[in-house]
């Protein structure tokens, strides 16, 4: 075979890039991309035979011991992704974040989030030059990328994202509006969002990608992926607890009254998950100040990677918290779950849209106290019955963006 023949023969993939906040720690976020590639190799494996999926963020990170894929950063697929690579924005409150905010949840403690978190109302031209150089993209909201960004020619979808544009100068809703109308696809994870860019942006409202759980991920996977000493503990009857100090809503010595309460009614152990690791968040050091609070029926986990976070909402009775895939995940698997104070809307208005009485709206922790002493069980096959439904609805998504790969 001549040197020419050979070279005919070796086939180039085109790029299939999910993109999002996958370098830094946070459950969801990591998530999200994992899920669209099972996905992927289930339902439509042939895609993989002219497409090698990429994971891409902001920067480039490493977080296999949490069981997250590595991250290249984006820019680096700016020159080298062929024509006809496809660019998936999966999931996420992506609209509209800045560089600046991103690099916020960078930080590697909380002094350093605390000192660029004043410095912005003072240096903000300063911090976002610096910014820029070294961590953010070349246009600014990294996660509404410009097709003219690439050597290339791309396509661009935007998988079940969340955010919307309020707050935007004229000239930067502008922008912004001619990048998102560029795209060839944009489904949106709540009605929120939809009204944002109702008759500015052709979207279609579908439940968060991360959904599929229920059917791609079985006990037996997770079960290979947890810590022996975690399933001991997780054979006690408990329920799960987890909120960021920002948003929780309540002083903390109210948050202890009113879970000691829920576990005296319910006779279960409390079980503490931070879920937030990403810098702000700050999951863990409020959990940890509970811990101290609390009587000697909680036990409090942290260090976890995505399926071990997985299976303590799976296993637990009732998942209570902030978090909003923290609540997407108890509703995947039919666990009852409540989110935590009504002023969060990312997490209240996802649960009218999706959820089902009487977990469709979230609650303040006294008003949950009354809720979780009900008995939940009776709500089992409806539970399950919406998880289905909206699995079915993630996977007519998925497919639909599928078709820019085809």
């Amino acid at each position: 075979m001549s040197e020419n023949n050979v070279i005919e023969s070796v086939k180039i993939k085109k790029d299939l890039i999910l993109y999002g906040a996958y370098d830094r720690y946070n459950y969801g976020d990591n998530l999200m991309p994992i899920i669209y590639q099972l996905y992927l190799e289930k339902y439509f494996p042939n895609i993989l035979d002219d497409y090698e999926v990429k994971y891409c963020a902001i920067g480039k990170s490493d977080l296999s011991r949490f069981e997250c894929y590595p991250t290249s950063k984006i820019h680096d697929f700016l020159e080298s992704s062929p024509d006809d690579s496809v660019l998936v924005v999966v999931g996420g409150e992506v609209l509209c974040a800045t560089n600046l905010t991103l690099l916020l949840h960078m930080q590697n403690s909380r002094f350093s989030h605390s000192i660029l978190k004043v410095a912005r109302n003072f240096l903000r031209s300063y911090l976002n030059l610096v910014t820029n150089k070294f961590y953010g993209t070349p246009w600014e909201f990294p996660y509404i990328p410009p097709k003219t960004a690439f050597k290339n020619r791309v396509k661009l979808a935007f998988n079940t994202v969340g955010g919307g544009l309020s707050g935007l100068s004229t000239e930067r809703s502008v922008e912004v509006l001619d990048r998102l109308n560029s795209a060839d696809y944009i489904s949106v994870r709540d009605k929120r969002t939809e009204m944002q860019l109702q008759e500015k942006v052709p979207t279609k409202l579908y439940p968060d990608s991360v959904f599929l759980i229920s059917e791609l991920i079985t006990f037996e996977f997770l079960d290979s992926r947890v810590n022996v000493n975690l399933k001991k503990i997780t054979d006690n009857s408990y329920f799960c607890f987890q909120a960021s100090p920002h948003k929780v809503g309540e002083d903390i010595d109210e948050v202890v009254a009113n879970l000691t309460e829920i576990s005296k009614q319910r006779k279960e152990k409390i079980v503490l998950l931070p879920i937030g690791y990403a810098s702000g968040h700050d999951d863990r050091h409020y959990l940890t100040r509970i811990e101290e609070k609390l009587p000697r029926n909680t036990l409090n986990l942290s260090n976890l990677n995505v399926w071990e976070i997985m299976y303590v909402i799976k296993k637990a009775n009732l998942f209570i918290g902030t978090s909003l895939h923290g609540v997407i995940t108890a509703m995947a698997f039919g666990i009852p779950h409540f989110g935590l104070n009504p002023n969060i809307d990312k997490v209240d208005s996802f649960l009218k849209d999706w959820s089902i009485f009487p977990f469709n709206k979230s609650f303040n922790l006294g008003e949950i106290v009354t809720e979780s002493t009900k008995i939940l069980s009776i709500y089992e096959q409806q539970l399950y019955a919406n998880s289905v439904k909206l699995s079915d609805m993630v996977k007519e998504n998925n497919q639909n963006i599928v078709k820019l790969c085809q």
